[in-house]
């Protein structure tokens, strides 16, 4: 359908052009503006030049290094929660968006293999802040579960009994592991620190 049309929209384009005249002008001040004819309070400037468009789409239209390094990174944090999660078609949908950012990066000269340790050091620091949170929670339940634990067997209640020791048993596996993750990333092994009784 658009083939038949093709002549008719290259006479209106050209029309449009004639009738349309577009000038871009320059004020004495320096800065530019455009109008339809002649130009009234500057001289005529002609084009761009395609350095300035460009320049201009990444500093106001586009996505800066930063914004683009920001959005790296947590596409990076959504494919390791996807990931753990078991999504694998999210995994891989944010895969590809991590690639094609990374791609985006490269082109535009940015090194995504040095700045990398700050980064991590936080995130380090994070994970480190959540762990310790986590730990701390689990103490205090491990002791209500207790509490509660002493509760239904002084009053010879063996089914809960066994429901609390089995939730005792995966609070404890869980907090293991926690602190087993807590000991690397901060050189305790072996001291203790993060034992959930």
């Amino acid at each position: 359908m658009a083939r038949v049309h093709d002549g008719i929209f290259d006479n209106f384009s050209e029309e449009a052009l004639e009738a349309l005249d577009f000038a871009r002008c320059q004020r004495a001040d320096g800065s530019f503006y455009g109008t339809s004819g002649q130009c009234r309070k500057g001289k005529e400037a002609g084009d761009k030049p395609a350095e300035q468009t460009r320049a201009k789409a990444t500093k106001s239209g586009g996505v800066s290094n930063e914004q683009a390094m920001k959005l790296r990174a947590s596409l990076t944090k959504q494919i390791g929660d996807a990931a753990k999660s078991g999504d694998l078609g999210k995994t891989n949908n944010l895969m590809q968006a991590l690639a094609a950012v990374e791609g985006q990066l490269k082109a535009r000269g940015v090194n995504l293999s040095g700045g990398g340790a700050m980064a991590d050091a936080k995130a380090g620091e994070r994970e480190v802040a959540r762990g310790e949170k986590f730990i701390s929670r689990a103490r205090a339940a491990m002791k209500r579960l207790s509490n509660e634990r002493n509760i239904a067997q002084m009053r010879l209640q063996i089914g809960r009994v066994n429901q609390i020791d089995e939730a005792m048993k995966r609070l404890r596996k869980k907090a293991e592991q926690v602190g087993g993750r807590l000991d690397e990333l901060t050189g305790t092994k072996g001291q203790g620190k993060y034992y959930v009784s």
